[in-house]
């Protein structure tokens, strides 16, 4: 399998493609509660906004549907069994604000 090139900033173009609102929050979460593992996130995602019956524990399903695509974009790494934010998620979450 080839190398994964380096990802860059995102263009306003791009990040308009990308940036759904489940991956938005995702990102959000993870600028406002740090590293955190799937569940961890769909928990502070709940917190943060309080949307547990909007759910019905569908979220951390979601969750883990998301955050591959957001590695894939080089938005986030993987630290250990967590998630982190990159410099190219942040400037997405700038771009698209």
């Amino acid at each position: 399998m080839p190398d994964r090139p380096e990802p860059t900033l995102p263009t306003p173009e791009v990040v308009a493609l990308h940036l759904t609102g489940s991956r938005r929050r995702i990102l959000e979460v993870l600028r406002d509660c740090g590293p955190r593992t799937d569940a961890e996130i769909a928990e502070c995602w709940i917190d943060g906004d309080g949307s547990a019956d909007r759910w019905g524990g569908r979220l951390p399903g979601l969750v883990a549907r998301t955050t591959w695509k957001l590695e894939h974009l080089g938005w986030i790494d993987p630290v250990g069994d967590r998630w982190e934010l990159t410099p190219v998620g942040s400037g997405a979450l700038v771009a698209k604000a």
